[in-house]
């Protein structure tokens, strides 16, 4: 049986060393039929390694009842990595992150533990093991030590995830138990973590997660754990959307190079995250871990170098230089010696000088100026295989032309060239093939093929070798060209920058031109000119014929050259057309009479009425002595209340575009009436301290009026540990204490009304305390919300503190505007029948058919902002491979159902119809579509109508 073992340099598959080079490819958030396709596309970027999250949430969707079929099959996915002969590390958490609702912990389980989750809680613990038992089952077979014969391609398992906190006893009492689990049902593959070093478990690789300081940060791990291999196990290269807001300014590939190259010269290997966006199916996207009102879009693009639908981005091709680099000399960089840790100057350095990236300021003195020279630092790692020296140029996007001497061990010198990315590595002493070694070069070698070497450099500039102890000089060609120099062992293979992303590696040849290969092996052209070759020795451009058609230049191991008939990249056809459109009102659960409402004791959360994701309905029976104008609390609700009052709408109250965060003005009339409440969980945070908040209605409504809290200021407290009150808190560590100086209001308060005391999402963290006791924690991205009702507060004199961990003074500075109080004058709902109705897809028997002019008149304003479901039929080409997306322009916000299935959110428009950006089009995933007739619902909150509304094919930009 193969075993996986590791030391300071690497992981070793029975003493073979091996060096990962990875990226994340999330499986739940892709189609099934698109997997084969994406982990092609990650081979031909040179990936050898392949991190998944396995989401606790997708895979137990109700308590007891696992779901491993379908596009959930993991037995499946790993088997297509082992095929396209990649390794995999997996992810299962039980907290995996990455913008999924809770982290990817299920909502069911949200409301097991008091202390709060991720912490070493008897009940929480108890639904962990389940999971784990259920996860190894699926996996066990799978590791690289799981079989006697043919392996398979597991290589790792990270425990847990971004677990950032200094509490030792809490993280002994958690980490140990789920790395507990993990061995004892059979994970036989090294363990890893992601936890910054906050906190780990004896025999786990710590791995990094994070950005900047890369370099530094991965000697720190060789440093602190000289006996493990330097894992940047997250390197995040984007970010992902939220519903608002303009689409997140990404990465370019330029800076995520330069973090690449870090990561590599600090001797560590990385995970590029993500290497596929993906979509948000369903239900899954949560809400942002450091700010309350952003909640995640239905596409997770999130700069990856594969976007949401698999079409490469810009990022593509500048990551796969680095990753073919680091694929094809692993076994240089997993030989080096991890003490040889030289000082340098900071490889996130600029002019000079050194940038916190964090807070985009310089160590720079007043008045000194910057050469090209000063910017350029070097590193170098060294070994019993070679040598690996990077050369980093200046940070800044506008810097070109960059170009500096390298002095070798024996004193002779080579000029260094930069080019449009800014970076640049070499090997020196390098065994390239047979009995050749690379003496050292000063282009970017990228790949060998048996006897073949390709490297690239400026356009124009000198290339210099030497191998075996023989010097030679190749320009690097400029335009297509692309030069072959057969030599005695090796053939030598040089291309400028704009020609490199198109050569590709494949059973001992090299081909050019190529975009890839498909499922038959056959190249795919790239399209355009194709490179030409040239032989250096030749006086003239002895060229290859023009290549015509989809004839390719393959180059042989002896520098022959063969021409190979490629295929071409499918033409996308014609979109589908929508047939005629079918209307389904709600009216029944607006103004109540529905009969799917089911009388429930009271306010509840939406987990514990069965429906922790989505939608759900609450009708509240009243009856009134008199007629009032009231303005309505909901401070138990989250996160967004659509309210109808006697089958009126009145607006959406909560968080998020078109809704308002407070009192909602009611006009109550004499009687019985009835108040209808659509409830909408845009997402549980997806990470932060404060996980698991509640969501749906459950408080009562209150009548309220403004509280007269009086102005805040300092007073003097006992310091308190943060920890004591609730842990985890990340970043924060058990010797931490808050400030002696208090933020503080004092207020009299001699009525049973309770105050409600909210607290805009200011980055503070802190511990609020009412008369001198915790009550709660307040923390970036937090739910703040408070009810202090009469057994919190005492009759006559009351202080409100929060106690911050930091400066005083700012706290107090951000909080004072951003607190508001609110006191309950009576309580809306005290003798209300409260009933719940499910949200779902209405019976086929309730869709009226609409003609094009009774679709166009069935506009919002007709709608009067009610809900609305409508529903079409469209047949699609199912020879093509482009990914289909419904256009969702002139509708509002709601939900997308195909063939049955839960496609996700859309989100263009408020109530008011104003645009909401980032995402306008929406993937319709291609196994849920069948040949013939598709059946396409759709649920709009606010009665918009689709007739404005296409399907389209995607051709790289899904955002437009």
């Amino acid at each position: 049986m193969a075993s996986v073992t590791f030391d300071g340099q690497s992981l070793s598959i029975d003493g073979k060393r091996i060096w990962l080079v990875s990226g994340t490819i999330d499986y739940a958030r892709l189609p099934r039929a698109s997997w084969a396709e994406h982990l092609r596309e990650a081979m031909h970027a040179g990936l050898n390694c392949i991190e998944t999250p396995v989401v606790w949430s997708r895979h137990e969707p109700r308590p007891g009842k696992f779901d491993w079929d379908g596009d959930l099959d993991l037995k499946a996915f790993l088997d297509l990595v082992k095929g396209f002969g990649l390794h995999c590390v997996l992810r299962p958490g039980p907290f995996v992150g990455d913008g999924w609702d809770l982290g990817g912990i299920p909502s069911s389980v949200a409301g097991l533990s008091r202390d709060g989750l991720r912490r070493n809680d008897e009940a929480y613990l108890g639904a962990v093991s389940k999971w784990i038992r259920n996860f190894v089952q699926q996996i066990k077979e799978h590791q690289v030590a799981g079989r006697k014969a043919d392996p398979g391609p597991v290589v790792m398992v990270q425990n847990e995830h971004e677990w950032l906190c200094g509490d030792d006893d809490v993280a002994a009492g958690y980490l140990a138990e789920t790395a507990r689990f993990l061995r004892e049902n059979g994970v036989g593959v090294p363990l890893v973590n992601s936890n910054n070093l906050f906190a780990g478990v004896e025999g786990e690789i710590d791995g990094w997660m994070g950005y900047t300081h890369l370099h530094a940060h991965m000697r720190q791990l060789g440093t602190v754990a000289p006996n493990q291999p330097r894992m940047m196990t997250h390197l995040r290269v984007g970010a992902a959307d939220v519903w608002g807001e303009k689409r997140r300014s990404q990465k370019t590939p330029r800076a995520v190079v330069r973090r690449l190259v870090e990561c590599l010269a600090g001797g560590g290997q990385y995970n590029i995250s993500p290497f596929a966006g993906g979509t948000n199916i369903g239900w899954g996207a949560g809400r942002h871990s450091k700010h309350k009102d952003k909640f995640i879009t239905q596409s997770h693009d999130a700069g990856a170098p594969l976007g949401e639908c698999g079409v490469r981005t810009p990022l593509y091709n500048a990551v796969r230089r680095v990753n073919l680099f680091a694929n094809t000399f692993g076994r240089v960089l997993a030989a080096c010696d991890p003490s040889f840790n030289p000082t340098m100057l900071a490889t996130d350095s600029s002019g000079g000088e050194v940038l916190d990236e964090d807070t985009g300021k310089t160590d720079r003195e007043p008045g000194t100026t910057v050469t090209a020279q000063q910017s350029i630092s070097v590193a170098e790692l060294r070994g019993t295989m070679g040598s690996a020296v990077f050369v980093l140029g200046d940070r800044s996007e506008k810097a070109k032309g960059q170009h500096t001497r390298l002095i070798l061990p024996d004193g002779s010198a080579i000029p260094v060239w930069l080019g449009d990315i800014g970076i640049s590595w070499l090997l020196l002493n390098t065994h390239i093939a047979g009995r050749v070694t690379m003496d050292y070069t000063n282009l970017c070698p990228v790949l060998v093929e048996g006897k073949v070497l390709v490297c690239f450099g400026v356009a124009g500039t000198t290339g210099m070798f030497s191998f075996n102890g023989v010097p030679m000089e190749i320009d690097v060609p400029t335009g297509r060209d692309v030069t072959v120099e057969p030599m005695d062992g090796v053939t030598l293979v040089i291309c400028n920058e704009s020609m490199i992303d198109s050569l590709v590696a494949r059973d001992g040849r090299v081909y050019l031109g190529v975009h890839g290969f498909d499922a038959e092996g056959r190249p795919i052209s790239a399209g355009g000119s194709a490179p030409t070759v040239k032989k250096k020795s030749s006086k003239k451009k002895a060229r290859t014929r023009a290549s015509a058609g989809n004839m390719l230049d393959v180059i042989e191991q002896d520098g022959g050259v063969d021409r190979v008939e490629g295929v071409s990249r499918p033409r996308t056809p014609a979109a589908p057309s929508f047939d005629a459109w079918a209307v389904a009102p709600l009216d029944d659960f607006v103004d109540g009479t529905s009969d799917r409402y089911a009388l429930i004791d009271g306010p509840a959360t939406m987990e514990s009425l069965g429906a922790g994701s989505g939608y759900g309905w609450i009708r509240l029976n009243l009856k009134a002595g008199a007629a009032k104008q009231v303005r309505a609390s909901m401070p138990e609700a989250a996160d967004r209340v659509g309210l109808y009052h006697n089958g009126e709408a009145k607006g959406v109250f909560g968080l998020g575009p078109g809704a308002e965060d407070k009192p909602a003005p009611i006009s109550i009339k004499r009687g019985d009436q009835s108040i209808v409440l659509l409830v909408d969980n845009l997402g549980r945070a997806s990470g932060g301290s404060l996980i698991g908040e509640p969501k749906g209605v459950y408080g009562h409504l209150w009548e309220s009026v403004a509280f007269k809290m009086g102005a805040p200021k300092l007073e003097h407290g006992t310091p308190l540990a943060p920890l004591s009150v609730r842990s985890p808190i990340m970043g924060v560590d058990a010797q931490d204490r808050t400030s002696a100086q208090r933020i503080t209001w004092s207020f009299t308060h001699r009525k049973k009304s309770p105050i409600i005391a909210q607290f805009e999402d200011v980055g503070v963290l802190g511990v609020l305390l009412i008369n001198d006791e915790p009550i709660g924690v307040i923390a970036p991205g937090g739910w703040h919300r408070f009810v202090l009702d009469d057994e919190k507060t005492r009759r006559g004199a009351n202080t409100l503190q929060v106690a911050v961990l930091g400066d005083a003074n700012e706290a107090l500075a951000a909080l004072k505007p951003a607190a508001t109080f609110l006191e309950g004058k009576s309580c809306l709902t005290e003798k209300a029948t409260w009933s719940f109705a499910k949200w779902d897809v209405p019976p086929a028997t309730i869709f009226e058919d609409l003609d094009d002019a009774e679709l166009a008149g069935k506009s919002a304003s007709a709608r009067k902002g009610k809900p609305v479901w409508w529903r079409t039929t469209f047949e699609c080409d199912m020879e093509t491979d482009a990914p289909l997306l419904l256009d969702a322009s002139g509708l509002s916000k709601g939900q997308i159902i195909l063939n049955d299935e839960n496609v996700g959110r859309y989100f263009v428009a408020t109530a008011e119809g104003k645009k909401v950006p980032p995402q306008s089009r929406y993937h319709l995933p291609k196994s849920w579509i069948k040949p013939g007739r598709n059946t396409l619902y759709i649920f709009d909150e606010h009665g918009f109508a689709p007739n404005k509304a296409s399907l389209v094919y995607d051709r790289g930009g899904v955002f437009a």
